[in-house]
């Protein structure tokens, strides 16, 4: 399955190659830890139970994107010369699709999110691929200090291909 999410995707948002490689970055650091000894082999069967649900996500939006700016003939050509333009007016809609965060992750042993409140875990820390598990806060990472605060997170956990394990949450210490 690695790398098939790059020939699946329909080229409307432009993710094929970005999931091949969260693929790839998915799998490589996982071989290398059970490898070394670090984890057991049972770590490689997340592999697809992380990236199936993300991957078929991304797919199902790059579809809906493409049938927007593509299909309904006349009347969808009159939508998209008369809607599309003012739709960056509808509140928070233009910084969703401009935005090029991923969803995040489903929760597994090695994604630990809460069942009941928002976190980072899951998400890709944005500019940051590790080469081993490592902790940011604003202090050891200060340019990812915003990232750590809009994700209400005091600190967290970054896998080597560069998602959240886990985050704890901002406030005071325990």
């Amino acid at each position: 399955m690695l790398g098939d999410a790059a020939h699946l995707t329909p080229p409307f948002i432009g993710q094929g190659l970005g999931a091949g490689l969260r693929d790839a970055a998915n799998l490589a650091w996982k071989l290398a830890a059970v490898r070394d000894g670090e984890l057991p082999a049972s770590v490689l069967d997340t592999y697809q139970a992380e990236r199936l649900p993300h991957v078929r996500t991304m797919i199902r939006l790059a579809k809906l994107l493409g049938a927007a700016m593509t299909e309904g003939g006349e009347f969808g050509n009159l939508l998209r010369r008369v809607v599309m333009p003012r739709l960056h007016l509808v509140p928070g809609l233009k910084n969703r699709v401009l935005s090029s965060e991923t969803p995040a992750l489903r929760r597994s042993e090695l994604v630990r999110r809460p069942r009941f409140r928002r976190s980072l875990a899951g998400s890709l820390c944005p500019g940051l691929m590790p080469d081993r598990m490592t902790v940011v806060t604003a202090e050891t990472h200060p340019e990812l200090a915003d990232w750590l605060r809009h994700g209400h997170a005091r600190a967290a956990l970054i896998r080597p291909d560069g998602v959240v394990l886990e985050a704890t949450p901002s406030g005071p210490p325990r």
